[in-house]
C-alpha cells in the first residue's frame, strides 16, 4: 500500500475500488486469506479517511464489511457441513464424507492445495483413495508406494494428524496399521513408526 499521507483523490478512488478489489478476492482460494485481506485493506481506508479525507465516500468500507460477513457466514457452514462424529466401525462409515474430508483438508492447507504435497494429480488421488479406504475399514494395497514433493512434511503431518483425529479413536501411538501406510511414502520411507509418530506429534501441536 502506498503511503496513504501522500495520495492523491484519484489515487485513493483506485486502492479503494470495490468492484477491483471483489476481482482480486476471487483470485484467492482460502476463505481465511479473504478475510485477512479484507481486514488489512479496510484498515488502511480507514486510516486514510482519518487523515483529513473525510469527505471521501464511506460506500467501500459498508462493503467491506458486507463481504466480511458474508465470507464468516460461509465459513461458519463449510465447517458445520464437515462436523461429523468420529467413528471406527465400517458400518457407521460415510465414505463419499471421508474422502471429500480428506480432500478439503489437503487443499485449504496452502495456497497451491494439493499441488504443493503431490507431483501429479494421480498421486494425489491415489493417496486419497488409500486413506479413505483405510478410514472406512476396507483393504488397502500394502505395497503400493506415495510420492509427495520434498519439504512438504510439516505441512503434512499437521494435515494427516488432524484426518486421523476426526476419524480415529485409536491412539495413533499404537495404530501400527496406519504408520505402516505412511512408512510407504516418500516422506517417511526407511523412518520408524516411532519417528512417524512423533512427526505426526509435532504436526497435531502445531
Amino acid at each position: 500500500m502506498a503511503n496513504l499521507n501522500f495520495i492523491d483523490a484519484d489515487e485513493a478512488a483506485t486502492l479503494f475500488n470495490f468492484p477491483a478489489l471483489r476481482k482480486t478476492l476471487d483470485l484467492i482460494p482460502r476463505i481465511e486469506d479473504r478475510l485477512k485481506y479484507l481486514y488489512c485493506v479496510k484498515t488502511d481506508f480507514l486510516q486514510y479517511i482519518n487523515i483529513d479525507h473525510i469527505d471521501f465516500p464511506l460506500e467501500f468500507d459498508y462493503l467491506c464489511d458486507l463481504e466480511i460477513d458474508k465470507l464468516i457466514k460461509i465459513k461458519e457452514l463449510d465447517l458445520q457441513s464437515l462436523s461429523h462424529t468420529k467413528f471406527d466401525f465400517p458400518d457407521k462409515v460415510d465414505v463419499s464424507y471421508i474422502k471429500n474430508y480428506i480432500i478439503h483438508k489437503f487443499n485449504e492447507c496452502h495456497l497451491l492445495k494439493w499441488k504443493y504435497f503431490f507431483l501429479s494429480e494421480n498421486d494425489f488421488i491415489d493417496f486419497v483413495n488409500s486413506l479413505t479406504n483405510f478410514f472406512s475399514g476396507k483393504e488397502i494395497k500394502s505395497n503400493q508406494f506415495f510420492s509427495f514433493k520434498a519439504r512438504c512434511k510439516t505441512n503434512l503431518c499437521l494435515v494427516l494428524s488432524s484426518i486421523y483425529r476426526n476419524f480415529k479413536k485409536t491412539p495413533l501411538k499404537t495404530d501400527t496399521d496406519f504408520l505402516t501406510l505412511l512408512q510407504n511414502t516418500s516422506i517417511f520411507i526407511n523412518r520408524s513408526q516411532f519417528e512417524i509418530y512423533s512427526n505426526l506429534l509435532k504436526g497435531r501441536l502445531l
